[in-house]
């Protein structure tokens, strides 16, 4: 049996982290994505980069708050938006590092993330879901 652990939900400015990869640029990656997001952006064209950049920085916040505010590290999130033949999948959540470990032991199983872009804008949704121990 399956109950909800944490949801979470944030929006991110998209013209921000145009501004804030001009001036921190890698370094600012370093710190917030994961290295597969970053290779990832780095084959995004340049229009699509900000959006990028402000839909992952968005689940990030999110599975922050749905992790009701546990010490979490933005690298250890990534998204995972692989396509399925002619058909997009939906992103998939993915924890590395301490965060998978403290998922784990909090019995997470099937975090799901829905993101959203509206010009300026992006937004990320985040519920966690435990394991009930008995099972």
């Amino acid at each position: 049996m399956m109950q909800i652990f944490g949801i979470g939900i944030d929006i991110a400015y998209v013209p921000r982290f145009i501004k804030i990869f001009e001036r921190y640029g890698e370094r600012f990656l370093k710190r917030a994505y994961h290295k597969n997001e970053i290779k990832e952006f780095h084959h995004k064209s340049t229009r699509s980069k900000a959006h990028f950049l402000a839909s992952r920085w968005a689940v990030k916040e999110a599975v922050y708050k749905a992790f009701q505010h546990h010490r979490i590290s933005f690298p250890e999130i990534r998204v995972v938006s692989s396509a399925n033949g002619i058909q997009k999948c939906a992103p998939q959540l993915k924890f590395h590092g301490h965060l998978e470990s403290l998922a784990r032991s909090m019995h997470i199983v099937e975090p799901k993330v829905s993101i959203s872009h509206d010009h300026e804008y992006a937004i990320a949704y985040v519920i966690l879901q435990q394991q009930n121990k008995a099972n």
